[in-house]
């Protein structure tokens, strides 16, 4: 964590990265997420599927916001799908 937190601190394109990214996320507006997302193309689903295996490995009760994020960026991103209809009416 430490390498991390010193790697964001002195290393200025990693710096300017995470900040454009938390700006985004600070504006609640998903549509400039889903842009960035869908810029990254296949590599945007690996990574998240990637980050899925990990958390039910390290964390198994802490997923839901990243279930959350996920849900807001791929399912919605996917026009025509079942999950851009929103709920099912019973």
């Amino acid at each position: 964590m430490l390498i991390a937190v010193l790697i964001y601190m002195f290393v200025p394109s990693v710096n300017r990265g995470l900040n454009t990214i938390m700006k985004m996320f600070a504006t609640g507006d998903f549509e400039v997420v889903k842009a960035f997302v869908a810029s990254y193309g296949i590599y945007a689903a690996i990574v998240s599927f990637l980050l899925m295996v990990l958390q039910s490995i390290v964390a198994p009760f802490t997923c839901f916001s990243y279930y959350f994020l996920l849900m807001q960026i791929f399912f919605w991103l996917v026009e025509g799908s079942d999950f851009c209809r929103g709920p099912v009416p019973w």
